[in-house]
């Protein structure tokens, strides 16, 4: 732990990943966490490093891609604060098929592997917890490779629901990067994701304010993928 040990340690004890760990439990994490701080543009992992460890994100934002042999880059994911990455790699012991890339200046806490193991080992809330983040990410790429087959418009309404929790009227939404960034995740142009914008605003569905955008109605928007 390379760091303040009691800010480490209440960061640590504040992440869902580790809410259910006792106090003796987030001390040992905390004994086996360095901190990352990276500025923008910095390469966090390369494909193909050894998996030693997961990932916190406690600000700052990350990029998950896939670089092919012919240097195009394929977009799986962009993270903020509070999200993990690395689980699957770890618990599998295989190389890292992604590359990671911060976006933002970024903070990020690695756990060594084996504290993780020998408390998945001890607390049952802890491992089901690492399965359930697991789960999530694996119905996510499921999600994302079924999306392929969707429209451009459909693509963004089924990023806008994957956005919020309960769909209320008037939800603000905040993109987490910029058009950008969001329209590579989206496997779209910039200029086409500016259209479906401008289209679903014309149509009263949106409205948008530089990186907010707040969804007027639901119904319609859900109704574009039945």
């Amino acid at each position: 732990m390379r760091d303040d040990g009691a800010k480490v340690k209440s960061i640590i004890a504040n992440a869902s990943l580790y809410r259910m760990l006792t106090p003796q439990q987030v001390e040992r994490v905390a004994q086996h966490t360095n901190v990352v701080r990276a500025v923008a543009n910095t390469a966090v992992v390369q494909q193909g490093d050894a998996p030693l460890g997961t990932y916190w994100v406690v600000y700052g934002q990350v990029h998950i891609g896939i670089h092919s042999k012919q240097g195009v880059v394929r977009n799986l994911a962009i993270l903020g604060g509070s999200t993990c990455f690395g689980l699957g790699e770890m618990v599998m012991g295989q190389a890292h098929q992604t590359c990671v890339k911060t976006t933002a200046d970024t903070m990020l806490l690695h756990t060594d592997r084996e504290v993780i193991f020998a408390i998945a080992d001890e607390n049952p809330a802890f491992a089901r917890e690492v399965m359930t983040c697991l789960g999530r990410q694996f119905c996510s790429l499921v999600r994302d490779i079924g999306s392929t087959a969707l429209s451009a418009h459909q693509r963004v309404a089924d990023y806008l629901m994957r956005q919020v929790e309960e769909r209320v009227p008037n939800a603000e939404i905040a993109l987490v990067a910029n058009k950008g960034a969001i329209a590579a995740r989206l496997s779209l142009t910039p200029e086409t994701l500016s259209r479906v914008f401008r289209d679903l605003t014309l149509d009263g569905l949106i409205e948008v304010n530089k990186r907010r955008i707040t969804v007027r109605d639901w119904g319609r928007i859900e109704a574009m993928l039945a």
